[in-house]
Parts: C-alpha cells; structure tokens; sequence
C-alpha cells in the first residue's frame, strides 16, 4: 500500500526532472566559435578577434572554406588595426600585433607588412622569408581576398630577390607543393601579372674566383632541392659580376660562374640542357625603390647568377649588350 501511495510521487518527479540536453557536436561547437569571430571582426575589437581566431585554428569539426575566410578577414583586420595605432605604438608592440595577425591568417598585406618592418629593422633574412611568403601568397590570393596591385608584386618580387641575395632563405613551396617565392616565377603561371625573365641566385663564389664558396654550395643544393618540384626541360644560367674591374678581367669571370652552378646542377641530377652566358659588370640590377643598402651590400647584390627557365636570352634583358657565350651541358639521354 505504501508503494502503490510513493508510485504518483515518482512518476511525478521523473516527469518534471530536466532532461539532459544532447552533447553539442563539434560541428555545432565550430558554428558558433566561427559567429564569435564574426562578431568580433565586425565590432574590430582586437582582443576578441585574437582570442576566437586563435581558437578557431584549432577547432575540428569546421568548414575549411569558411574557416579559411574568417581567418584571413580576421588577419586583415588586426593588420590594418595595428597600422592604424602604429603612430602611437612602440615597435614592439606594432610588431607583436602583425606577428598575432599573421598566426591566425597569412594574407599578403600582413606578410608585406611584416616584411617591411624586418627590413627597416635591417633583419635581411626574416626579411626576405616574409616578401617571399609575401610574394607566394600575392599569387594564391582566394577569390574573397584584395588583389594587390601589379605595382605592388613587381616591387614585393624584386625587394624579395634582393634580400636574398644578402641572407639566402629558401620559401616554403606553395599549397599544390610547387616552388614558392622567388622561385615561382621560373614556372608557367606562376606568378600573377609579372614578367619576370631572370631570377637571381644568391650563390656566393670565392673572391676573383668562380669557386663556390661553402654557403655558396649549400644554398646551391637547397635550391636545387626546392627546384625539383618543378619540371624543367632547359636552363639559362647569366653570370654578373660588381663594377670594380675591367670588362676584360670580369667578363670571363662571370661566364666561368654560370659554368660552375651549370656543372653543379648536373651533378646534383638535372637533366635538362643548361646554357651559360655572362656580362660582366655591363648588365647590373636596378635596386627597389626606397632600399638603403650600403656599398658593400649593393656589390653583394650585384655579384649574381641569374637563372631563366628557357634555353634563349629573354627579350629586354640586358638590352645594347652582347654576352660572352660559355658552355653548353646537353640533356642527359
């Protein structure tokens, strides 16, 4: 009889217990991480963009695609957030704020802008890392991103090669696994509204000599690592040298250094046919607007082999000059 009075009692509290609410699935817990960054970016409050865009990064369960968005538009934001507070800013505060932008999301105007800061800095090598990956990301730009300016490639390209040349730093490749930064220009369509004909190689040689110096030889097979991504049929290497000497003395010096990446190459396992030609001191760079770079550095700069995935002499490179023509290595059968 007790049990049957308790029975009532009991269905009634189990009616009006709360149930349980379903566990949130990790898509769900992605959606709304993802509203919390959208938020944030439409309010372009710093900290809150950077606490759910690092979030985000981690976060399973996501759509990729509007994750990718959300990253590179909060990138963006805390970039064009830390240019605005820069006049005030120290330079390690401005810095800090572009290192926490390009965390979440690497998108060109946040890499350019790093890059320029590490330049200024005088940081060559982190300098060119980030022109590079600059550069690389100029030419992946997704469709909801700013195109920059055919201007503004050029220049980043050529700022790239540059500080190079004085720290040699290899890119990372591109997304499809293709040579990346500099090197991205020996490819077809790889890089976006440039033509460019020469690359120059930071492949340093023993003084009046066409040796390759120890750094010389160990950025030459780095290179080659990266290059072999790429599927190349032909090669024409052009050797520089700086303006101290005569053209008589420099002329066939700079043959003789395209000669010796031409043999390395081969060595190393190209089976193209690669030819070589020099100019001397007569074909020198034109330095990127707004570079400071010391005399020393300039010859450094200037003391170059410049690759060119095709088996002629581009029209427009080195115009009025006529080359010593050294060598060719044939295509291995």
């Amino acid at each position: 009889m007790q049990f049957r009075r308790l029975l009532p009692l009991l269905l009634l509290t189990s009616l009006s217990a709360p149930v349980p609410a379903a566990a949130e699935t990790a898509a769900e817990r992605c959606v709304a991480a993802l509203h919390r960054l959208d938020t944030a970016i439409a309010a372009r409050d710093r900290s809150a963009i950077e606490a759910a865009g690092n979030a985000a990064i981690i976060l399973p369960g996501c759509d990729d695609g509007e994750r990718g968005r959300l990253r590179r538009l909060a990138s963006l934001t805390l970039t064009d957030l830390a240019n605005a507070a820069r006049p005030t800013a120290t330079p390690a505060d401005y810095l800090a704020r572009l290192i926490a932008a390009r965390r979440i999301g690497q998108v060109w105007e946040t890499l350019l802008a790093l890059a320029d800061l590490q330049f200024a800095a005088g940081k060559y090598g982190d300098a060119s890392l980030a022109y590079q990956e600059a550069f690389t990301a100029m030419n992946e730009a997704y469709p909801d991103e700013p195109k920059p300016p055919r201007a503004t490639v050029a220049w980043t390209y050529q700022r790239a090669a540059e500080t190079q040349m004085l720290v040699p730093e290899i890119a990372p490749p591109k997304r499809d696994g293709s040579p990346g930064g500099v090197d991205a220009v020996l490819l077809p369509g790889g890089s976006r509204n440039l033509d460019v004909v020469a690359r120059p190689l930071p492949v340093t040689f023993e003084i009046d000599s066409a040796e390759m110096t120890a750094d010389g030889k160990v950025f030459a097979a780095q290179w080659w690592d990266s290059l072999r991504a790429g599927t190349f049929t032909d090669l024409l290497l052009v050797g520089h040298t700086d303006p101290r000497g005569s053209d008589a003395h420099n002329d066939p010096l700079s043959v003789r250094r395209a000669e010796a990446l031409a043999q390395f190459l081969k060595a190393s396992g190209f089976t193209g046919t690669v030819r070589t030609l020099g100019f001397g001191k007569r074909c020198p760079m034109i330095f990127s607007s707004g570079a400071t770079y010391t005399q020393d550095q300039q010859w450094q700069i200037l003391r170059r082999v410049e690759v060119i995935a095709e088996k002629d002499l581009p029209a427009g490179l080195c115009t009025g000059q006529t080359p010593v023509v050294g060598t060719v290595i044939q295509a291995s059968k």
